[in-house]
């Protein structure tokens, strides 16, 4: 290889050089901008999944008191309309604490409490660390 051959390789060498790390800096800063977007895509999903979770559980919970209350209140061994009306004033007794206590825990705010998507995020976090703590501790008792 002659002189001018190598120079103009080297020349290339460095181009091709400079083109890669701007190409891996492209990517890096793609990567951050995916990271970003991902996000806010999160964040703004976080209310659509709570709402859904929010509507099975009310669904869920609505079901099983049904059931549980028609099993209750329809019993064929229960004959006398005073052990029905017993058990429909235990029934609405126990109601009537479950939603004081609701009350209480919301501070009186009859409404669904709102939490901000990073306090959400922090529990959900918490959460998961917690869970591998006790899987990761009984897998130690196990042994």
């Amino acid at each position: 290889m002659n002189t001018n051959q190598r120079r103009s390789s080297s020349r290339h060498d460095r181009s091709r050089s400079s083109s890669d790390k701007n190409k891996r800096k492209s990517d890096s800063n793609r990567v951050d901008i995916d990271q970003e977007l991902l996000k806010d895509n999160l964040s703004n999903t976080i209310p659509t999944i709570l709402d859904m979770a929010w509507a099975i559980n009310y669904v869920d919970i609505s079901n099983t008191l049904y059931e549980a209350c028609g099993k209750l209140f329809y019993d064929a061994d229960v004959s006398s309309w005073e052990e029905r009306l017993r058990r429909a004033e235990a029934v609405h007794i126990l109601g009537s604490q479950f939603y004081s206590v609701g009350l209480e825990i919301s501070g009186g705010n009859k409404t669904v409490m709102t939490m901000d998507v990073d306090d959400i995020k922090a529990q959900a976090n918490a959460a998961f660390m917690e869970s591998l703590k006790k899987k990761s501790s009984s897998n130690n008792d196990e042994m």
